[in-house]
């Protein structure tokens, strides 16, 4: 596993946030170029890698969201009607390749992008899965060899597979919250 560390991104708005991102670790002589990213990204169908079973995806940095649930009463729950879903710009750290202009042009033409789906890879499979749909990007910014995309979202589906102690598959979880409606699914 790859060491991560906290990467300061200034906003334009004087207000900055801390992302982690992994480190390529320096200690291992074992380890090499083609080690297998634990993280990637598939931004519709822009992305790509040469990793058998992950070909649509590219190697994700770091990536930074959070949800939360608000209400102006300060009390949360099925019996509050004042509480709000709510979740922050998805941020997400990746390398510098050929689809950037297109991520670029989605922007300034104000263009939705369909799907952004971030994986934790396990060996073989994507041992986590968050698709974030209907992302509207707010912000690139290009730092050397990376590039910071910051969007806004409108629905997302977390689902986490589950093992036994053998190993074995014990099936998966998921949420789905559609922030624009309000809908939620468990």
């Amino acid at each position: 596993m790859a060491n991560t560390i906290q990467y300061k991104i200034a906003g334009s708005d004087s207000k900055s946030i801390s992302v982690p991102i992994v480190e390529k670790r320096t200690d291992n002589p074992v380890e090499s170029a083609a080690a297998t990213a634990e993280w990637m990204v598939r931004i519709d169908d822009l992305t790509f890698s040469s990793r058998i079973g992950f070909n649509q995806h590219c190697e994700l940095h770091g990536w930074y969201a959070e949800n939360s649930c608000e209400t102006a009463g300060g009390s949360v729950g099925f019996w509050n009607p004042a509480t709000v879903l709510k979740h922050s710009e998805l941020v997400i750290i990746i390398p510098v390749f050929g689809f950037l202009p297109k991520l670029e042009n989605s922007m300034n033409k104000k263009n939705a992008l369909g799907e952004v789906e971030i994986i934790r890879v396990g060996e073989t499979i994507a041992t986590q899965k968050i698709l974030f749909e209907k992302c509207y990007i707010s912000s690139i910014q290009q730092e050397l060899e990376r590039v910071i995309v910051k969007m806004n979202i409108t629905k997302k589906t977390n689902t986490v597979l589950g093992f036994d102690a053998n190993g074995n598959s014990a099936g998966q979880v998921v949420s789905f919250v559609d922030y624009s409606s309000g809908a939620v699914e468990i």
